[in-house]
């Protein structure tokens, strides 16, 4: 690729042709990018339903519930629900990315040569969201 080209102009081209036969290498790099921002939200989310559910912890601030849970039950137990969580984002998000991939890619192509898509580009990158979500 010249080094002269613009940024913006050396990523479309990037992401145009890295991408066009490895449908599974978007899937895997979208999982391994959100799976430390699921995790941390099991936890949370573990916590703010035992507040809400439990009587014992009625009254009490996430990390002090946090605290009494895992003084109760254990760490692991803040974990509960991990593994259903995991699976299903790893299928939602995963299909939603693939599925921006590939759309993306079509838009390209049905825009014809590398100037129009450069020059639409934002709408092709609106477009393949909205499609794949």
């Amino acid at each position: 690729m010249p080094p002269d080209l613009p940024v913006t102009r050396r990523l479309l081209i990037f992401q145009y042709y890295t991408r066009s036969n490895d449908s599974y290498v978007p899937f895997i790099w979208h999982r391994i990018k959100s799976f430390s921002a699921r995790y941390d939200l099991v936890a949370l989310d573990v916590v703010k339903t035992r507040i809400q559910i439990d009587p014992a912890l009625a009254h009490q601030s996430l990390i002090s519930g946090g605290r009494y849970i895992v003084s109760k039950e254990g760490p692991a137990a803040l974990l509960t629900g991990f593994g259903p969580t995991a699976f299903g984002y790893l299928v939602q998000g995963g299909a939603k990315f693939a599925g921006y991939e590939y759309w993306k890619k079509t838009f390209v192509q049905i825009a014809g040569d590398q100037q129009t898509a450069t020059k639409y580009r934002t709408a092709i990158y609106l477009g393949s969201a909205s499609v794949a979500e």
